[in-house]
Parts: structure tokens; C-alpha cells; sequence
């Protein structure tokens, strides 16, 4: 059994979209939920589901995370815990993806889904069970979740005053790849306070990684992905009136379900807040780093 190509955004295009998400996030004091840490990429739901990229070096990246409710995977630990048959998310992985894994695993994390990235694109293993990758709401994985997560994050922003922000302020943010200024942040959230310096500084910190020096073919199947212009930010918006912390929301089901699937303090969760040790370029770090 070979592994299986995925379609999905090469680092260099998930750059700009996942450092505009965490300018908004940091800005509106959820600096938490989106943030890079030298070569780690960080996105998490506030309710126990999480992704991260680690790069690597040489052109390689590993997508790593895992989803409490729909991570049907149970790697490692997880398949005695919960006393379920083991899907091996490495089966048939290159050796260079293993030290990223076994990182997560030492931290007391349960992993669901593990991706490699090379010069071919995104791969992972060939298995059959979910594994809560599309279910964890990456916001970066297209330009236009990249947009929604934006307006829902900033429309409450006391500068905005109930205005949603303008297309084309969504779009400077996110197409400055990281390089971002206050001026973008605050032509996003509005004016006033300290937020756009600290959303400028979350969104540069994704500089720190280099990309993979190129974009591999798109897999066939699937047409590119086309931005939507002013379209599509209003499209987005409508979406933005649904509460983020709703009965339906992510956060609402993660209280209704962690019981059910019967986390055991002092072994393994999927909390925000864990420390593990990070990954360089080149090998691991010496040192721990605290997850904000």
C-alpha cells in the first residue's frame, strides 16, 4: 500500500492566509487560537481540535493535528484508551515524517491525521478511517474560509462599530504573505487600541519559516481555487451572523461530547495550552515551548 496524494494548498499559498488569520486573532486578544512559533504553524478551535505545520527544511513539511469528535484514526496511545482498532496514519511514510509525530506523542497529544509535504505535494498514508482533518476548520486550507474566519473575528472589533470590514482591506491582509503592517490590521478591525501592533507582530512571525521553494501541479480533479472579490467577502458575512460559541458550534459540541469520549486526566488531550518541543530546521530544539 503506497500513500495517497492530496489536493491541497502548497505551505507558500497557506502562508498569507494563515498569518492574516493570526493578525485578527492576536489583535482581538485570541492570540491563542493562530500563531507561528518559528517553524511551527499553529491553528486551533478553542474547543480541543487542532493543525499545525512543522516545516522542516529541504522543501519538506509535515501537517499535523487531530479532532476530539471526528478523529476516528486512534493512532498510538489513543487505540488503548479507547479501546479501538488502530489506523496507521504512517503506514508506508517516509522516515522524516516519524520525529514530528513522536514529538506530539511525548507532549501527551492524540493525533488523528499526520500529512508530509515534498516536492510531489501533499501526501498521507492510505487508510480507510477518518480522520478529522476537513472536520478540525482549518481556515486557511481556501482563500474563501480564509475570509469568513476574518469577519467573524473582527466584525465585533470595537473600531469596526458593527461595520463589516471593507473586500478590499480582507484582501491587503492577506495577500501581504505575512509581511503585514498595523495599517493592515487596523484597516481591518478599526481603529483605536493596541490590537493592530499586536496583530502585526503575531502575522510577521510567520516570516520566520521559509516556504518550500516551489508549488507542485495541482492534483487533477478539482479546478483551482478562484478568488471570489467582493462576492464572496459578502458571502462570507452572511456567515459571520452565526454564533461562534453557539449549542451548534465546535466549542458547543465539545462540551456536549468530551465525556463521551472519555479523556483520562493526566494522559493524553487535546487541549490548548500543552507544552511540547518544537522543531527546527535541521532537527529538534533543546528546549520546550509553551503553546499560547
Amino acid at each position: 500500500m503506497g500513500l495517497v496524494t492530496l489536493n491541497l494548498p502548497a505551505p507558500e499559498q497557506l502562508r498569507g492566509r494563515w498569518a492574516a488569520c493570526a493578525a485578527i486573532c492576536a489583535a482581538r486578544g485570541r492570540g491563542g487560537t493562530c500563531w507561528a512559533d518559528g517553524p511551527v504553524w499553529h491553528f486551533d478551535d478553542s474547543g480541543g481540535n487542532w493543525a499545525e505545520v512543522h516545516h522542516l527544511g529541504a522543501g519538506r513539511a509535515v501537517l499535523i493535528g487531530h479532532d476530539h469528535e471526528y478523529s476516528e484514526t486512534y493512532y498510538g496511545p489513543a487505540a488503548d484508551v479507547f479501546g479501538e482498532d488502530e489506523a496507521d496514519v504512517l503506514a508506508a511514510a517516509p522516515d522524516w515524517w516519524r520525529p514530528v509525530v513522536e514529538r506530539i506523542l511525548d507532549a501527551k497529544e492524540y493525533v488523528g491525521f499526520v500529512h508530509g509535504y515534498d516536492m510531489d505535494g501533499w501526501k498521507r498514508a492510505d487508510y480507510s478511517a477518518e480522520d478529522g482533518f476537513h472536520s478540525v476548520g482549518l481556515p486557511a486550507l481556501s482563500i474563501e474560509k480564509t475570509r469568513e474566519s476574518i469577519l467573524a473575528w473582527a466584525g465585533s472589533a470595537p473600531g469596526r462599530s458593527g461595520a463589516i470590514p471593507s473586500p478590499d482591506a480582507v484582501e491587503a491582509l492577506i495577500a501581504a504573505d505575512g509581511d503585514v503592517t498595523e495599517a493592515h490590521v487596523s484597516a481591518v478591525i478599526g481603529e483605536g487600541g493596541r490590537g493592530a501592533a499586536a496583530g502585526a507582530a503575531a502575522a510577521r512571525k510567520f516570516l520566520a519559516a521559509l516556504p518550500c521553494a516551489a508549488t507542485p501541479p495541482a492534483p487533477v480533479g478539482r479546478p483551482p481555487e478562484e478568488a471570489r472579490g467582493d462576492a464572496g467577502i459578502r458571502s462570507a458575512a452572511i456567515g459571520c451572523a452565526l454564533s461562534a460559541t453557539g449549542p451548534g458550534s465546535r466549542q458547543g459540541r465539545f462540551r456536549r461530547t468530551r465525556r463521551r469520549r472519555g479523556l483520562e486526566p493526566g494522559r493524553f488531550s487535546s487541549r490548548p495550552g500543552r507544552t511540547v518541543a518544537s522543531l527546527s530546521v535541521g532537527g529538534l530544539s533543546p528546549t520546550g515551548r509553551q503553546m499560547a
